[in-house]
């Protein structure tokens, strides 16, 4: 198979005759990455088997038409076929190529074999999904049956692609998967901020070299699978510079908004990023949009010309983030000649929320202080958070690093 397009900037080589593991929980895309996979295949002139477990065959047919392919004719010339392992359960199936229930695993076996025999060698096989031939057969008797048919993918000089639902089958299952398939894909989803976000990654690709960071995706009007462009999270740099922050308090990254400087929503959302980033990454993105948030607050106030002095504004700009929501900062010393500060931190919001945990949560806030102090004397001085409520103090304390 030639290189992926919907894969190109994750897989660097052409994908060779090999197994890949599609795996996610439900709604996350899967069906719809198979049925951009086999459109890309046909397009490109590769012959296609779609073996259809979970829908009708007509219902496969018109998601692949509004992607932009005839399959009538297609079929006609027998360059794609589609199996109908669905039908079954309500009636006799009209098409070429079925089974008549999916308790017989090795006639199943035989009938793919047949419609595969058809197609010939180089084809991409997609199997949507294996979960649905574990509502009738154990998972020992489904793992022999795919040891089969990812061998005879491997004969047919093929790519099969085997999509597995995720959470509903035990661990072991996954584990055993993932041994016998040459590359696992997964996905994933989030609510971030009122809006449901899709995430995909390789997570192991053994023929080659391979991207396994998560990148969004979308699903377009036409069912169709758009990969994000820079929207990623393992490169820290790239992830800054798509950030911006503007007047009313939201944080805008690659085009998406999320409300920050209000602080009511905030800890849901940390969570979330944390997830997605891991941990490390997280609070690095969110110290620099504090920075932001930061220096648009002092800038606000020195604009106003009241004749701050340099500690009564540093005073005004914490009392203003407080007024946001985020929990009562107090001044423990200030030096303006050396930019040195010491702020407790009282009733956090984000620390409260990770409670139980043995390092600093507040990065938010850390750069909030750095973005402030940074206006105020014009000292670089970053900001490090030496107590947290998250592991056990009972209020945050930020102070300058020399």
């Amino acid at each position: 198979m030639a290189q992926s397009k919907i894969l190109i900037d994750l897989i660097e080589v052409e994908i060779p005759p090999s197994n890949l593991l599609l795996m996610g929980p439900p709604g996350s895309g899967k069906t719809i990455f198979s049925e951009n996979m086999v459109c890309e295949a046909l397009l490109s002139d590769t012959k296609c088997l779609y073996i259809t477990l979970d829908r009708p065959p007509n219902e496969v047919r018109r998601s692949l038409s509004a992607l932009g392919v005839d399959t009538k004719e297609l079929e006609t010339a027998e360059r794609f076929v589609l199996f109908d392992g669905y039908t079954w359960i309500s009636g006799r199936s009209t098409e070429q190529y079925n089974v008549n229930n999916l308790t017989n695993l090795s006639e199943l076996i035989f009938r793919i074999s047949d419609a595969a025999t058809v197609l010939g060698e180089g084809m991409v096989l997609v199997m949507d999904s294996v979960s649905t031939l574990l509502t009738y057969n154990n998972e020992g008797s489904i793992l022999k049956f795919l040891q089969v048919i990812m061998a005879r993918v491997k004969e047919w000089h093929g790519v099969g692609l085997h999509v597995v639902e995720h959470g509903v089958h035990s661990e072991a299952f996954y584990n055993s998967l993932r041994f016998m398939v040459d590359g696992v894909l997964e996905m994933k989803m989030y609510e971030i901020g009122g809006e449901l976000r899709r995430f995909f990654r390789v997570h192991t690709f053994k023929m080659g070299a391979h991207n396994t960071r998560w990148v969004p995706f979308n699903i377009g009007q036409r069912r169709e699978f758009v990969l994000g462009k820079g929207f990623s999270f393992d490169d820290f740099t790239q992830m800054k510079d798509r950030m911006t922050i503007d007047l009313d308090g939201t944080l805008s990254i690659q085009g998406t908004r999320f409300c920050l400087e209000r602080a009511s929503t905030f800890a849901g959302l940390t969570k979330a990023l944390t997830k997605i980033m891991g941990k490390s990454e997280a609070q690095n993105v969110l110290y620099e949009v504090g920075k932001q948030i930061g220096e648009k607050v002092t800038k606000s106030f020195v604009a106003e010309n009241l004749g701050y002095t340099a500690k009564s504004l540093l005073d005004v700009c914490l009392k203003d983030i407080q007024a946001r929501g985020w929990g009562n900062l107090v001044i423990s010393e200030f030096n303006e000649e050396t930019g040195f500060v010491r702020v407790k931190y009282y009733n956090p919001l984000v620390g409260t929320a990770f409670l139980g945990q043995d390092s600093p949560a507040d990065s938010i806030v850390a750069g909030m202080i750095f973005g402030i102090v940074n206006c105020i004397s014009g000292k670089n001085h970053e900001i490090d958070e030496i107590r947290c409520v998250a592991d056990g103090n009972p209020y945050c304390e930020f102070v300058s690093k020399s």
